[in-house]
């Protein structure tokens, strides 16, 4: 091949890379796609609180085509009709490193005492309660759908 080839095929896979990482695609993964999307979609897929045991238990899964990279999950228990400025009346963090495609994260049996509390709850008595768990919460990941990044439920 002559020089002149060479860099003409090179320059082109340049742009054809380039173009690729930007559209967050690629020709040949496109039968890993969910869809016509090809980047992470993490979504918390079960949030459950644990009266008797005192903790919560978070499970979080990339539905998406792509690896995701680090991000933060946040945990928050509220009191039912807590006003929205007092929220969060208690949280916890958890970081993750990155998380490959079709992969679940679990965060079993957080015990209470690990979350920060406002004096306008008392975690050590509340029986019923909402408890707020958000996937990526500093929105660290590019991702397919945002939506599904939180889960609300009350106990």
């Amino acid at each position: 091949m002559t020089r002149s080839r060479v860099v003409l095929s090179l320059a082109f896979v340049v742009l054809f890379v380039s173009s690729m990482a930007l559209s967050g695609c690629c020709a040949w993964c496109k039968s890993k796609c969910v869809g016509t999307c090809c980047l992470p979609d993490l979504a918390v897929t079960a949030a459950e609180f644990d009266s008797v045991a005192r903790t919560v238990s978070v499970t979080v899964k990339n539905i998406g085509s792509a690896g995701a990279g680090e991000f933060l999950v946040y945990f928050e228990i509220n009191q039912v009709g807590a006003p929205a400025s007092a929220k969060p009346e208690s949280q916890h963090t958890e970081s993750v490193v990155g998380l490959a495609r079709g992969a679940e994260v679990s965060f079993d049996d957080i015990p209470l005492g690990s979350f920060s509390e406002r004096p306008s709850i008392d975690l050590s008595t509340l029986m019923h309660g909402v408890l707020v768990v958000s996937a990526d919460a500093k929105d660290m990941v590019t991702e397919c759908d945002e939506s599904n990044n939180v889960s609300e439920e009350t106990f």
